[in-house]
């Protein structure tokens, strides 16, 4: 398995993990800081790795939204 592999699943197993966490600050720390690493890398992952990945970004995005949205 080489770097960039190992880097996908990496970014894939967190946002995961993020989207099922309960504190919406901590879900907003983890969205930031993975939007942004994915911005450094995810050109060397390949389209199918960098779909999903955007996908589970779009998830995490949505329920900041919804979670804001509720607040007001």
């Amino acid at each position: 398995m080489d770097v960039d592999t190992i880097r996908s699943q990496f970014i894939r197993d967190n946002l995961r993990l993020a989207i099922m966490e309960r504190d919406p600050e901590r879900r907003l720390q983890v969205l930031e800081a993975f939007r942004a690493y994915f911005e450094w890398f995810g050109a060397r992952c390949s389209e199918r790795e960098r779909l999903g990945i955007q996908a589970l970004l779009a998830t995490l995005e949505a329920l900041r939204t919804s979670k804001l949205s509720n607040v007001r």
